[in-house]
């Protein structure tokens, strides 16, 4: 018959998961000890009192005994002393060794810690606290580990109490993980020393006991061999904690005969509380079982895959931050090389403290091993030729093969500079190949597919996944608007898209822009021309909103004329178009309302969408008179944001 209380790890599993689906109010909650780090590589309880012991012995023994000959009671003035079980012993031996410096035992422990990562266990456990009812850990420990997981695998900040004069933070009703330190943190002086762990403060006593009210514990790489958070364990009334679950370290099948090895003080607190002990392999062998218990239950994803994916969107945030830094801080020469200043206007003075900052950022990027591609990109976007543009991308490529910006970029600039289909689409494949998930070139390929390939099916699954990556992009969900109100027709959903893009950001311009004529078709004239207004407002626009706004208004706001055809004049003589852009349903509207020079209107929708000749205007009586200026048709490329 096997012992007292004792349940195998096959049956502590079945009652993990069956009070998870069925017991709702009563989560669960993680004692961890030292046995729960050393799977990270930090030193448990009993390897760093050997390790004091033997520096006491180096410093102390003046008569040449060996280690065990020497580590007795009387020299060491700790009672009952026994070398077969240090671990029982780690204050008394803390104390010893540091008593004269306590300053070198924080800093012993905190080398001990530095740098160790947490292992796989946690990445499962960090799930369950982020992620499910059982969101609280208590422990001995003073490691960073489970704070550091939570980091790692999820969004998640916890609350970490580690400290006395916080422990009334430590409250049951949760909506963020609780890291509970009851012998304190690294950096809020750690308790080591007997007298130290003697008892528990009151206020960590009322806090434990109301999460044991609520919680079941779960007890892992713990021995029990302070003596202040098991005297709060074995003093807890009955019915105030239900059930308590204690691991110990079974290395073969044998649990029984290893089942002998666990303290008789930690045998009679399970027995007393009508708990179990849990034989288990390690707190890493653990945690594995329980995430494939638990699992499907709470729809845990694949925590690897996660982890890269946050690690992927880190690396990406860090390096737009250096982009936009090395944007903003460019020279004035830099910063007007390809973007001529508005009429009137100067660039600021560049001042001594701008040089700085523009040295240093320069001095960033070149630290790294390779150029980073915001840097190819400058570099392409700052050539003097189309020539020499193709060139830079080329090599940048070449140097950055998988670079899913440089793909998305220099398919844009085949595309809109070169003409070349086929070698665009090949980029924009290669470029969604390396990089899924990336929003701006999932919907640059859907609108290439939309306006070049005329392939509505495969553009309308890219727009979804463009919005799926990033469902607040607000160009995005602008560009699938439009494609939903006119390939689709589904003006239902359009406008909802048309919402969703101004409530991400209320002043992108282009969003304001199509909105508005999406309101002048629907008849909501008010509406769309107050909209209008609300883009106007944003100037300076892209020559092409410009010329798209200043016709709404010709085909919609009588009061216009005529000093917008003056303003339409002026930007169609000057070259500026909005080349395919659908004009159709605003002439077709103005032509239902009876708009006095339909035909002229019709005429200027073909010049700015389909370029036509301006000279076609010339013969109507109301166009004004042509200027001659040198007309501008220059293109502007798009980097990928």
């Amino acid at each position: 018959m096997p012992p007292e209380r004792l349940i195998t790890l096959k049956g502590f599993l079945s009652n993990l998961l069956d009070q998870h689906r069925r017991r709702k109010d009563r989560p669960f909650c993680f004692i961890l000890g030292a046995g729960a780090s050393s799977a990270s590589g930090i030193a448990t309880g009993t390897e760093m009192a050997r390790e004091w012991l033997e520096q006491l012995h180096e410093a102390e023994d003046f008569t040449g005994s060996n280690l065990e000959d020497w580590a007795t009671a009387e020299n060491l003035g700790i009672e009952n002393f026994d070398i077969h079980n240090l671990g029982r012993f780690y204050p008394e031996l803390y104390s010893r060794r540091f008593s004269d410096s306590p300053e070198a035992g924080y800093a012993f422990l905190e080398d001990k810690m530095q740098g160790k990562d947490p292992s796989f266990g946690y990445s499962i456990l960090a799930y369950l606290l982020a992620e499910t009812p059982h969101k609280i850990v208590i422990t001995t420990n003073f490691d960073n580990l489970v704070a550091d997981a939570l980091s790692i695998h999820s969004t998640t900040f916890p609350i970490v109490v580690g400290h006395d004069a916080l422990a009334d933070y430590a409250q049951v009703d949760l909506r963020r993980p609780l890291v509970a330190k009851v012998h304190g943190g690294l950096g809020f002086s750690p308790k080591n020393s007997t007298e130290e762990l003697k008892v528990l403060s009151e206020t960590w006593q009322k806090a434990l006991k109301r999460i044991f009210e609520r919680y079941t514990p779960i007890v892992i790489g713990y021995d029990g061999n302070d003596g202040c958070f098991m005297n709060l364990l074995e003093d807890m009334q009955d019915g105030e904690i239900d059930c308590l679950y204690w691991c110990y370290y079974c290395p073969d099948d044998d649990a029984i005969a290893q089942v002998a090895k666990v303290p008789e003080r930690v045998k009679n607190l399970v027995k007393a509380k009508q708990g179990r002990l849990v034989p288990i392999r390690g707190f890493d062998e653990l945690m594995l079982l329980i995430k494939r218990q638990l699992g499907p239950a709470t729809k845990m994803p694949d925590l690897l895959a996660q982890m890269k994916e946050r690690a992927r969107e880190r690396e990406s945030a860090y390096d737009e931050q250096e982009r936009a830094l090395s944007i903003k801080l460019k020279t004035p020469a830099q910063r007007t090389k390809n973007a001529s200043l508005p009429k009137g206007t100067s660039e600021a003075p560049f001042s001594e403290v701008d040089k700085l900052l523009s040295h240093a950022v320069g001095e960033l990027a070149k630290e790294r091993k390779e150029k980073p591609w915001w840097l190819w990109e400058d570099e392409a976007s700052s050539a003097d030729s189309l020539d020499e543009t193709d060139r830079i991308y080329k090599e940048a490529l070449a140097a950055l093969p998988g670079c899913a910006e440089l793909m998305g970029n220099y398919a844009l600039f085949l595309e809109n500079e070169r003409k070349d289909m086929e070698q665009t689409e090949a980029l924009y494949k290669r470029a969604i190949e390396a990089d899924p998930k990336h929003a701006n070139i999932l919907c640059n390929y859907a609108v290439f597919l939309e306006t070049e390939r005329k392939d509505m099916g495969q553009a309308e699954a890219l727009y979804k996944r463009a919005i799926e990556a990033d469902p607040k992009h607000a160009n995005n969900l602008g560009n699938y608007a439009h494609f939903l109100e006119h390939e689709r027709k589904d003006m239902e959903q359009a406008e909802a898209f048309y919402k969703r893009a101004l409530e991400a950001e209320p002043k992108n311009a282009n969003n304001l822009g199509n909105y508005a004529q999406f309101c002048l078709i629907q008849g909501r004239l008010s509406e769309g021309l107050t909209w209008c207004q609300k883009a106007e407002a944003l100037a300076p626009l892209p020559t092409d909103l410009q010329i798209e706004l200043c016709f709404y208004r010709l085909a919609h706001d009588p009061s216009a004329w005529p000093e917008k055809l003056g303003e339409m004049e002026h930007l169609l003589n000057a070259g500026k178009r909005s080349l395919n852009w659908p004009l159709e349903d605003n002439v077709a509207n103005a032509e239902k309302s009876g708009h006095p020079h339909i035909g002229l209107l019709r005429a200027i929708a073909e010049v700015i969408s389909h370029d036509a000749p301006i000279s076609s205007l010339d013969v109507f009586d109301e166009w004004p008179k042509r200027h001659d200026e040198p007309p501008d048709r220059s293109l502007a490329n798009t980097p990928v944001e």
